[in-house]
């Protein structure tokens, strides 16, 4: 899969600021996912309001994770690491998952092109 995700994410010159505390739970939870599944994450996308800029107190952190192992563990392990961020920080990660082939056989889907266009790539 060729980067077609911009990797701004550790920028402050996105043009707009991911607040400190919404960047600090992104960056637990990436570590949380590779100290998890070292051998098995591919790449970790930060998408929707936080990576175009056009979010709101209480808006969600949506998150795509691109491993190399479909099985339903992987997936239910990762998206209730995401849950589990929220009574700490106050702030609620949606955790998509899914392999780079999955993605790109969806291509025409609307989600996946709205990934493509606004994603930052975290990892």
């Amino acid at each position: 899969m060729t980067n077609q995700f911009n990797n701004k994410f550790f920028d402050d010159d996105q043009g707009f600021l991911i607040p400190p505390d919404v960047k600090k739970v992104i960056i637990q939870f990436t570590h949380k996912i590779l100290s998890e599944f070292p051998e098995k994450i591919v790449k970790i996308i930060l998408y929707g309001s936080y990576a175009r800029g056009d979010f709101h107190q209480g808006s969600d952190v949506d998150i795509l994770i691109f491993t190399t192992d479909d099985s339903w563990n992987i997936k239910k392990t990762i998206m209730a690491m995401g849950y589990d961020i929220y009574p700490e920080f106050g702030i609620m990660i949606s955790a998509k998952v899914m392999t780079e082939e999955q993605f790109r056989m969806m291509k025409k889907f609307l989600f996946i092109q709205q990934v493509s266009q606004d994603g930052i790539a975290v990892v």
